[in-house]
C-alpha cells in the first residue's frame, strides 16, 4: 500500500514538473517566462476586450501576443504574434502580396490606417514543450527580420 502510494505521488511529482515547462494559452504567464528565458521582453497585459496579452521585443522590434478562444478573458486556446509599423500607406499592397507568396510563416497586410502588418496564429496552444515555443519564435523572429527587410523599416 505504501508503495502504490509511494508510486502515485512520484507520478504526479513528474507530471508536475514537465506541466511547469510548459508553455499553454490558458496560462500567460508561461508564455511569458518562455519569452524572457528566450531573450525577449514580455510584459503582460488585456487587450481592448479584456483578454490577456503579452507585449514583447527582440533586437528593437516591438510585438504583441494575443490570445484567442478565450472563456471569459482567461483559458485561452490560441495565441496570435502581431506587429504593426506605421508606415503611412507608404508600402504597396503588391509588396506584401508578394511577401505572403514568398514566406511560409506570417500573414501581411495593410490595415485601414495604412500601416504594415505581420501576424503569425499559433492554433492549440495547450502544453506546448518549451522546445516547440523555441521553434515556433524563431520562426516567427526570422518572419519579423525578413518582413522588416522588406517593408525596408
Amino acid at each position: 500500500m505504501i508503495k502504490t502510494f509511494l508510486t502515485a505521488a512520484t507520478i504526479a511529482c513528474a507530471a508536475g514538473a514537465v506541466t511547469a515547462q510548459s508553455v499553454t494559452a490558458a496560462f500567460p504567464e508561461t508564455i511569458a517566462r518562455a519569452l524572457e528565458d528566450l531573450g525577449h521582453s514580455a510584459v503582460i497585459g488585456v487587450d481592448s476586450v479584456g483578454d490577456p496579452q503579452v507585449t514583447s521585443s527582440i533586437n528593437g522590434l516591438n510585438y504583441v501576443i494575443l490570445f484567442y478562444g478565450c472563456t471569459d478573458n482567461s483559458y485561452c486556446e490560441d495565441i496570435q504574434f502581431r506587429a504593426t509599423f506605421q508606415t503611412e500607406g507608404t508600402v504597396s499592397r503588391d509588396l506584401l502580396h508578394d511577401w505572403n507568396r514568398d514566406y511560409f510563416v506570417g500573414k501581411a497586410y495593410m490595415n485601414d490606417s495604412g500601416s504594415a502588418v505581420i501576424e503569425h496564429a499559433v492554433v492549440g496552444v495547450d502544453g506546448l514543450s518549451r522546445d516547440n515555443f523555441e521553434r515556433i519564435l524563431l520562426r516567427w523572429d526570422r518572419a519579423l527580420t525578413s518582413f522588416t527587410e522588406a517593408i525596408e523599416w
